[in-house]
């Protein structure tokens, strides 16, 4: 695969200019997969827009987070009075965790639709280095098919658990990366 991929949180944007054919399988998957959590119940298809906009080159990172504080209010929602679902920075939060999704998501349907298995998740820049994922998955390979089954379990039936999956959690800066 010599198409370019993210190593790391930081690079999505700028891979998602370059790799058209990446670009286009995130969009339909941002399109058509469940958006789901207590911040986006009722409000789904606003949090969904915004996302398409972000991916479609339209809006930065930055602009994407103060849009779905403004477009999403705490206040708006059944659960503004729950903490844990609108702790601080909430809305970078679940911005981060749906683009990482979804990018992940996407380069591990090309990663198996190539026929292969296996996927490298890169060491983060940013990436903490006592967390579960930085131990458990940063500088090794994993199955391609085992990951994308526990992030699709996670992010769009709502089973979270301890599997490990990219995003790990709200604040991973990790990726799948193609095995060469």
């Amino acid at each position: 695969m010599s198409e370019v991929y993210a190593k790391d949180f930081s690079e999505i944007e700028s891979t998602l200019k370059s790799n058209y054919v990446l670009k286009n399988l995130v969009l339909n998957l941002a399109q058509s997969e469940p958006i789901i959590g207590k911040v986006v119940e009722d409000r789904e298809e606003k949090s969904r827009q915004i996302l398409l906009d972000y991916f479609k080159g339209n809006i930065t990172y930055s602009e994407a987070v103060t849009q779905t504080e403004k477009g999403l209010p705490r206040g708006e929602s059944k659960y503004s009075q729950e903490n844990h679902a609108f702790a601080s920075g909430w809305a970078e939060r679940h911005v981060k965790t749906q683009i990482s999704r979804f990018y992940n998501h996407a380069v591990l349907k090309k990663i198996i639709s190539s026929g292969s298995n296996d996927c490298y998740i890169h060491h983060s820049q940013s990436e903490d280095q006592d967390s579960k994922c930085t131990r458990e998955l940063a500088g090794k390979t994993h199955s391609a098919a085992e990951v994308l089954k526990n992030i699709k379990a996670a992010y769009s039936e709502g089973n979270y658990s301890e599997t490990l999956k990219v995003p790990y959690h709200p604040h991973c800066s990790h990726t799948v990366y193609p095995v060469v």
